[in-house]
């Protein structure tokens, strides 16, 4: 049977990628995002601000209503702002938490009661190993992700028993347009330079592709995973195996 899937910030990156895997799979899948910068054939895109109470309600009661049931949430939208806190404005640092973490509270508040009353269900969040290693200038992002970690795994605890699983995958450096534009490779005299530097760093010796992303996001979000809860996945070609004191080049 197909299954309903909501995808958020599926209009490009991990979230295209993660769309056009769950629609391979046969399922229906709905898609939110402020623009659709990629082409998904079979999607249905709903262009709203899910940060917004009356904009994630809405999308989640039409995808209920138009297919009886919500079998998968995928709440991936996010932003980045590069500064530390003393940088940072507070305009900046209320935007950043509305699209990281408030609109993945959102989502959830209005799938869950459909997932709860169905006795089944699976929520993905997409996280960032900046949840659990903190990096220079990012100072909202990295509290942002820690607190997405931390909601996942309530959330785990408190509907475990009642069919709904939720988990969440901390991708590391991934080659998508928010990772290559300005706020990403994009900042750098030379971006190519910047993205090849980078790529040296990883205990992988390379960048992710979001496609990477997206399997590991549709296995936790598989019959195949089910007594996985509560679990962060790291998604990122090794990068948490390296700390302030050991780094490649150095073992």
């Amino acid at each position: 049977m197909a299954r309903t899937v909501i995808v958020t910030g599926a209009g490009r990156g991990i979230g295209a990628a993660t769309a056009r895997k769950f629609l391979g799979l046969g399922d229906r899948v709905y898609g939110a995002d402020l623009a659709f910068d990629e082409a998904t054939p079979g999607l249905v895109e709903a262009v709203c601000d899910i940060a917004d109470p009356d904009a994630a309600s809405g999308l989640a009661k039409r995808a209920a209503d138009e297919t009886g049931r919500i079998d998968v949430l995928v709440n991936n939208a996010g932003i980045r702002v590069v500064a530390d806190v003393v940088d940072t404005s507070v305009e900046d640092w209320d935007r950043l938490m509305s699209v990281n973490l408030r609109a993945v509270f959102l989502m959830c508040k209005f799938t869950l009661p459909r997932m709860l009353e169905q006795g089944s269900g699976a929520i993905v969040n997409v996280a960032s190993n900046s949840g659990w290693y903190p990096i220079p200038n990012r100072a909202a992002y990295c509290a942002s992700k820690a607190g997405v970690i931390g909601l996942t795994r309530q959330m785990a605890l408190q509907y475990a028993r009642r069919g709904v699983r939720v988990t969440a995958v901390c991708p590391g450096n991934t080659l998508t347009p928010f990772t290559r534009g300005p706020m990403g490779f994009g900042r750098a005299a030379d971006p190519a330079a910047a993205q090849a530097a980078q790529a040296e760093r990883m205990p992988l010796g390379r960048s992710g592709q979001p496609e990477e992303i997206a399997a590991a996001i549709a296995y936790l979000a598989s019959d195949e995973a089910s007594f996985v809860i509560g679990s962060v996945l790291d998604v990122d070609g090794g990068s948490n195996l390296v700390s302030a004191h050991v780094a490649p080049g150095t073992y």
